[in-house]
């Protein structure tokens, strides 16, 4: 996950205050959307709960603007 958020000296603090702890389907799901969506990593937190999991394919609930 710390390569597919782009994690640099920069953004080092939101990586420990935001995605450090983060476990099961949240770790998919921040990796999907920082690489495969191209979402910044300050707006993954907000999408996340726009997302779940169905027949092992992360499928979005709502459009990311």
């Amino acid at each position: 996950m710390f390569n597919a958020l782009g994690i640099n000296q920069a953004n080092l603090r939101i990586w420990f205050e935001d995605f450090e702890d983060m476990q099961g389907t949240d770790v998919v799901a921040a990796i999907y959307l920082a690489e495969y969506l191209n979402v910044d990593m300050s707006d993954i937190m907000d999408k996340l709960d726009g997302f779940f999991f169905m027949r092992d394919m992360l499928k979005r609930t709502q459009q990311i603007t």
